[in-house]
C-alpha cells in the first residue's frame, strides 16, 4: 500500500546543446524557485517549489536558454558568454545570471525582467560564479571569486532584481551562495575558508565553522536548515540558520552539489562516485541505483523532495519525477512489461522508491 508523494513516476532525459558543457539550470514554479548551479567547482543553489512552470538554462561558452513548459522545448536568449550560474523569482520573470569562474574567466552580471526575452548587463567585470534569488525575485545574492587583491571577491546583495549590486561582505575565494524563501537568511561558503551566514539579508555577516574546502551549499525554504559540502570530504548539516554544523561521518566524497526540500528534511547530494539522498535531514543517506555511470556536477530538487534534476559533465541533464497513489486499497502502480521499481517501507503505511527501470505510473 502507498501513500503520499513517494513514487518514482518517469524517468526522462533531454539535452540542451550537443557537445556543449551545461553551465546551469534553473526552474521557476508558481509558489518558490530552484536553482541548479553548475561549474568549475559546481555548485548548486535551492529553492522550494511546488508546480514545475518555467526553467531557465545557460550554457558556458553558449546561450541562455528558456523554457515554459517544464523543460519539453527550449528557446535561446542573450549572447554566447561564459555563463556559469542563474537564478530565477518564483513566477519566473526575474532573472539573474553570472558570467565567469573560478579558473580565470570574467564578466558581468546579468539581469531580466521579462523572463529570459532581454538582458541587461551590470556592475563591473568579476568573476561570478554564483546566484539566488528571493522567491519574488527583488532581493538578490552572488559569489564573487578570486584572490583578496584582485577582483574584489565576495558575497554581494541586491535589492533592486539585479539592477544594482554592493559588496556586502570581502570574502576571497567566496565559492556559493544560497537564501531563504524571503531572502533575509544568506549563506555563503569560501573554498578554503569558513562558511559565512547572515540573518538580515547580508547586512552584517558572521564566520561559522572552521575553515575547509567548501564547494556547495544548499537552504531550506525558512533558512533554518543548511547542507553544505566539503570537496574530497564530508557533507555538513545546519538545523539552526548555521550557527552550528555536523559532519557525517559515515559518507564522503568529491562533492559537487546539493540540494534541500523545502523544509530540509529531504536531501541529495551529487559526486563523482553517484548520486546520494537522505530522507532524515542528512542523519542516513543511500546511494541511487540504475544511473549511469557519469561525472555528475550538479542537482536540484522539488520542495517536497519528489522532483529531482541531475546534469552530468559533458553528459545530460536527467530529470526524476515522483508522484502518489491514491492513499487506501484503491491506489496502485502500472508499469509496462520489464519495468521495475525497488521500494523501501519507512512506516505508516508509506513507501519510498529506491530505484527503478522504466515509466511507471501511480493511481
Amino acid at each position: 500500500r502507498l501513500n503520499s508523494s513517494h513514487l518514482v513516476i518517469s524517468y526522462a532525459v533531454f539535452c540542451l546543446k550537443k557537445n556543449r558543457p551545461i553551465s546551469i539550470i534553473a526552474f521557476s514554479f508558481l509558489v518558490y524557485t530552484f536553482f541548479l548551479m553548475i561549474r568549475r567547482p559546481p555548485r548548486s543553489t535551492l529553492f522550494p517549489y511546488t508546480t514545475l512552470f518555467r526553467s531557465v538554462a545557460t550554457v558556458k561558452g553558449g546561450l541562455i536558454y528558456v523554457s515554459a513548459n517544464s523543460g519539453v522545448t527550449w528557446a535561446s536568449r542573450g549572447s554566447s558568454l561564459n555563463w556559469s550560474s542563474v537564478a530565477s523569482s518564483a513566477d519566473g520573470t526575474k532573472l539573474v545570471a553570472g558570467v565567469g569562474d573560478n579558473a580565470g574567466l570574467f564578466g558581468n552580471i546579468y539581469n531580466s525582467t521579462d523572463s529570459g526575452g532581454s538582458w541587461t548587463p551590470h556592475d563591473s567585470t568579476r568573476q561570478w560564479i554564483s546566484v539566488a534569488s528571493s522567491a519574488d525575485g527583488t532581493k538578490m545574492v552572488a559569489a564573487v571569486y578570486g584572490t583578496a587583491s584582485f577582483g574584489n571577491p565576495g558575497a554581494y546583495t541586491s535589492t533592486s532584481s539585479g539592477a544594482s549590486w554592493n559588496l556586502s561582505r570581502a570574502l576571497p575565494f567566496c565559492s556559493s551562495v544560497a537564501s531563504s524563501a524571503d531572502g533575509a537568511k544568506l549563506v555563503a561558503t569560501v573554498f578554503g575558508g569558513q562558511i559565512w551566514t547572515s540573518i538580515n539579508s547580508g547586512g552584517n555577516w558572521v564566520a561559522r565553522d572552521s575553515s575547509r574546502n567548501w564547494t556547495a551549499v544548499a537552504s531550506s525554504a525558512d533558512g533554518n536548515r543548511l547542507i553544505a559540502a566539503v570537496s574530497s570530504g564530508q557533507l555538513y548539516i545546519s538545523s539552526d540558520s548555521g550557527t552550528n554544523w555536523t559532519a557525517n561521518s559515515s559518507i564522503s566524497g568529491t562533492w559537487t552539489s546539493v540540494a534541500s526540500s523545502a523544509d530540509g528534511s529531504r536531501l541529495v547530494a551529487v559526486a563523482s562516485s553517484g548520486v546520494y539522498t537522505s530522507n532524515d535531514s542528512g542523519t542516513t543517506w543511500a546511494q541511487r541505483m540504475g544511473l549511469p555511470t557519469a561525472s555528475w556536477t550538479g542537482v536540484a530538487s522539488s520542495a517536497d523532495g519528489s522532483k529531482l534534476v541531475l546534469v552530468a559533465n559533458g553528459n545530460q541533464i536527467y530529470t526524476s519525477s515522483q508522484g502518489s497513489t491514491t492513499t487506501g486499497t484503491a491506489g496502485y502502480l502500472s508499469g509496462t512489461r520489464l519495468t521495475a521499481i525497488e521500494l523501501e517501507y519507512v512506516g505508516n503505511g508509506i513507501f519510498i522508491p529506491l530505484s527503478h527501470e522504466g515509466t511507471i505510473r501511480a493511481y
